[in-house]
């Protein structure tokens, strides 16, 4: 049995026992009650006084320590990378003179930054005195994180009441996402003479010898190294560097709903890094690469060509937070109204619709080059997983690129290797 069921049947059985509780003060407070009415004398109605101050007793403890209770969330300003880790320290202080026996502790940033729920802390404060921990913690969790909050459940010796204080800190921590190094990738090239290695000869240059290699029927005779071959036994033929130059667009799906399904967050990671790794490889390129995406209704667009802008594009990703009500095949339609020739284009987006598909269809019917990147849980999400593999396969019937990646796999494999499924009858071009 794994800890979080364990949590969970705990919390149960302490939920149910708090129920009989109070279910058992409620029947014993009728029961006062109608005793005092019915039968009447001192003695009844002195036992219906001592239930309410009981009662409300309790109540005053709780209301106390909700009102006077402070705390603190302790975070050193920092920028991290997601899958580092960071020392997280928090306190809880009693100003008071009387002790509070039962204190439980949810820690929300710890939440936040590891992405998933931790287990509350429980001790009791005695009066004038506080609890300090600290705890070492796995930022797994890109973001920016202005505030650190802490919540306190504060209960009576019997738990019948509990009164629940958020606590709230000004921090200033950022988390950038996951970079991962990709070596090969194709790209399509649009120009010639430019920076970018293809596999069309149509882009070679001939002012650049790469290599040499035997002669083989067909080679043009012009391009013999007529001194290399004159000492050894067979023709050498020289080789010239392909090169061209492209530039990439890449539109993130901002849309609320299609995360819907992601309560972890783990798609919406995934998609980020998966975006990082493509900008990454672009600028290690001197590639010109543009990345696009909505936040609260307002455009946010970022540039670059040369590796020193890339903390620029991370700082972006760690902002990322898709929250747009707007559908993402209008933001295609408005990120690709206005296009240069030839521009790589990369979707990237957990929920592949019909729309979106049908606008890559058109947009390469327009001699453009669209590629999807469709990012998506198999385990928890089988019917939308099943949903995008379909719209895939008939976009790659169409001779459009996807790249479909599951939770479980790691970017590069997806990128460098099988997954990434080659389109026949498009110019392959690969930086190596």
């Amino acid at each position: 049995m794994t800890n979080d069921h364990q949590q969970r049947i705990h919390q149960f059985a302490h939920q149910f026992s708090l129920k009989g509780r109070r279910l058992s003060l409620i029947l014993l407070g009728l029961f006062a009650a109608l005793f005092a009415v019915f039968v009447g004398g001192r003695l009844p109605y002195f036992l219906l006084y001592v239930f309410i101050l009981g009662s409300l007793l309790p109540l005053l403890h709780s209301l106390l320590g909700w009102h006077f209770l402070e705390g603190e969330v302790i975070l050193p300003a920092a920028e991290l990378v997601a899958g580092e880790e960071i020392s997280l320290r928090y306190r809880v202080k009693n100003p008071l003179r009387i002790p509070f026996p039962r204190i439980e502790l949810e820690n929300q940033l710890s939440d936040r930054l590891t992405g998933k729920k931790s287990q509350r802390k429980i001790f009791s404060l005695p009066g004038k005195d506080w609890m300090e921990e600290s705890v070492t913690l796995l930022c797994r969790r890109r973001g920016f994180y202005q505030t650190g909050t802490i919540k306190i459940h504060i209960s009576d010796v019997f738990q019948l009441y509990t009164m629940e204080k958020t606590i709230a800190a000004p921090i200033s921590l950022k988390v950038y996402p996951r970079v991962t190094t990709i070596d090969s990738f194709h790209l399509t090239a649009s120009q010639q003479m430019g920076n970018l290695r293809v596999r069309d000869p149509l882009f070679q240059d001939y002012t650049e010898m790469s290599d040499l290699r035997q002669y083989r029927e067909g080679d043009p005779v012009k391009r013999i190294h007529w001194k290399v071959s004159a000492g050894k036994d067979n023709l050498m033929v020289k080789q010239f560097e392909e090169r061209g130059d492209t530039q990439v667009l890449m539109v993130l799906d901002s849309q609320k709903s299609h995360y819907r399904k992601d309560g972890d967050g783990w798609v919406e990671d995934h998609l980020v890094e998966g975006a990082a790794a493509l900008i990454d490889y672009c600028l290690r390129r001197n590639i010109k690469v543009s990345m696009t995406y909505l936040r609260h209704g307002k455009t946010i667009h970022y540039d670059g060509n040369t590796i020193l802008q890339l903390k620029h594009f991370l700082n972006g990703l760690a902002l990322f937070n898709p929250d747009d009500a707007m559908g993402y095949e209008k933001q295609v339609e408005i990120n690709t109204k206005q296009l240069s020739h030839g521009t790589a284009l990369f979707f990237l987006t957990p929920e592949l619709t019909k729309e979106t598909a049908f606008q890559g269809i058109r947009l390469a019917m327009r001699n453009q080059q669209p590629q999807f990147m469709v990012f998506g849980d198999k385990k928890k999400n089988w019917e939308e997983w099943q949903q995008n593999r379909k719209i895939v396969k008939r976009l790659e019937g169409e001779g459009i690129t996807c790249y479909l990646f599951d939770r479980g796999n790691s970017i590069s494999d997806v990128l460098e290797g099988n997954h990434g499924k080659r389109t026949k009858g498009l110019t392959e071009n690969s930086v190596g």
